[in-house]
């Protein structure tokens, strides 16, 4: 299948680029653009001339799976009716149409799967796991304590630099998800094995970094917080390996991974009391929906609050 859309839709994609949108955006809408191009030339329609339930009988096609074709992932049709909605609404800016057929499409519902909670006992296990008489584990112990006492996304700890780390004060600044900037209160736990790195371990890395650099005369990343054991920045793939290794030593039976600290996070929270309202502005959610997606409370807690909260359950 030709993956390139035809000019209908170059026209568009080349105005994306201009207005800011990222190559990956961009990307994206050329892929799925021109998957509704096949569609809509084999139902012998043009843009101007296809109907919301054309488009919607586009859609059960293809989510009926066949012998030959398994269908279509519902995300992925979601996201086809995204850059199809974006496509319609340019044209009106444009003034190059009168409507959005694609507006009142009806989406399939797509239920985002959830992370494991992980119980406090659990958390601790995996904390507990990195040797602290050695650098690498001194740094290991700092980057799973700020996943789960901060909330963290992977890309904020890679990001990470030490301009925004203000212990004095108990607070961090991460620049994260949507080029955002979001203050996150640094406390406890965190706060004391991110100031044991940064003192007792992170110098022995950036001395490293000097003497392998010293004959071309390259810096030391002096401001990346989490380095490996070259001295160079760590990377997204090597934070996850370390943290994964972690979780599989602690939990070999269970089903956790990375983003399991961070809905741990929310879900500790709010157990022990803490405002929706306070999680969402901790987790940098735009939405207060997102923060419910991302919280999951277990049975015992509901059972309780009903039992202590309802007046005809005591």
């Amino acid at each position: 299948m030709n993956n390139e859309p035809s000019s209908i839709f170059s026209d568009f994609l080349s105005a994306s680029r201009m207005e800011g949108a990222s190559e990956a955006t961009v990307s994206a809408y050329s892929s799925d653009l021109a998957i509704w191009q096949v569609a809509l030339d084999q139902k012998g329609k043009n843009v101007d001339q296809v109907t919301t339930s054309e488009l919607e009988e586009i859609l059960l096609i293809w989510l009926k799976p066949t012998n030959e074709e398994p269908g279509v992932a519902r995300s992925t049709l979601q996201r086809r009716v995204s850059a199809l909605r974006s496509y319609y609404n340019w044209r009106l800016r444009m003034r190059l149409g009168d409507r959005n057929p694609a507006e009142a499409v009806a989406t399939p519902a797509h239920r985002r799967p959830l992370p494991k909670v992980l119980s406090i006992e659990e958390v601790g296990s995996i904390l507990d796991r990195p040797d602290t008489s050695t650098t690498a584990g001194l740094r290991d112990r700092a980057i799973l304590e700020l996943l789960y006492g901060t909330g963290a996304r992977v890309s904020d700890v890679v990001g990470l630099e030490t301009n925004r780390l203000f212990l004095e004060d108990g607070y961090l600044v991460y620049y994260g998800k949507g080029s955002k900037e979001r203050q996150v209160p640094l406390v406890g736990a965190a706060a004391e094995w991110l100031r044991r790195w940064l003192v007792d371990g992170r110098p022995e890395y950036v001395a490293k970094w000097l003497k392998r650099k010293r004959s071309v005369r390259k810096q030391a990343p002096d401001i990346t917080v989490f380095l490996n054991q070259h001295g160079g920045p760590l990377t997204r793939d090597g934070i996850t390996k370390i943290v994964m290794q972690y979780i599989l030593s602690a939990l070999p039976k269970g089903r956790a991974s990375l983003h399991s600290f961070r809905h741990s996070f929310a879900t500790h929270l709010l157990e022990n009391g803490v405002n929706l309202r306070i999680v969402q502005e901790l987790l940098g959610h735009v939405s207060i929906e997102t923060t419910v997606i991302y919280t999951h409370f277990s049975r015992d807690y509901l059972a309780d609050v009903v039992r202590n909260c309802h007046p005809r359950s005591r």
